[in-house]
């Protein structure tokens, strides 16, 4: 993503710390505010966390070890979190790599639904985490094929290219018009956009 306005580009990909990605509280920092209450996080990509207890976003860490720490500290013997967030970049990252129906995505699938049963089986073995722990799986969008040998459509079919600067990565870009006085689109081209 780029924000013209501070002129920067944001990468997902890298752990960042600038304010401007992250202006508003996060449900964990309004937690931390609650006397006696103790956050943990796992594997957000925005660095540093200032909260109770933070883990930062490492691609090679496995599902299990991350699963196995935020466990840790709900049931830490001094000072448990009353609250922890996870991030995992599967079975999103490879859905956008190989596309959703892959059998490398399928394999993905199948590998995330074992370790939210290995995540389940921690929580019924804990006395203290089966009887009071509320557990939320949420996901942040999800997929659909899409052919592009039917009927592709190419941008610079449509938009002069030095018009324009473009920035992200697909599936998201943002397009900027480098001149509120040009016409972006080609003369007498009439196209309807969904992005």
């Amino acid at each position: 993503m780029y924000d013209p306005t501070a002129n920067v580009t944001f990468d997902s990909s890298k752990l960042t710390s600038t304010f401007n990605w992250w202006p508003y509280p996060a449900i964990w920092d309004f937690n931390e505010r609650r006397q006696g209450a103790r956050s943990g996080v796992s594997s957000w990509p925005q660095h540093p966390i200032n909260i109770s207890r933070y883990q930062s976003y490492n691609r090679s860490r496995s599902f299990r070890d991350t699963i196995d720490q935020i466990l840790s500290w709900f049931n830490d013997p001094i000072e448990p979190i009353n609250f922890g967030a996870v991030y995992f970049d599967e079975p999103d990252l490879t859905g956008h790599r190989t596309g959703p129906f892959s059998s490398k995505t399928a394999d993905k699938v199948r590998e995330c639904d074992e370790h939210l049963g290995y995540l389940l089986d921690q929580i019924d073995a804990n006395k203290n985490l089966r009887e009071n722990l509320n557990l939320l799986v949420v996901s942040d969008h999800g997929m659909e094929q899409i052919n592009g040998t039917r009927t592709p459509i190419y941008i610079e079919d449509y938009i002069d290219g030095d018009r324009i600067r473009a920035f992200g990565v697909p599936p998201a870009m943002n397009i900027f018009v480098r001149s509120r006085e040009t016409n972006l689109f080609e003369e007498n081209r009439i196209v309807s956009f969904f992005i």
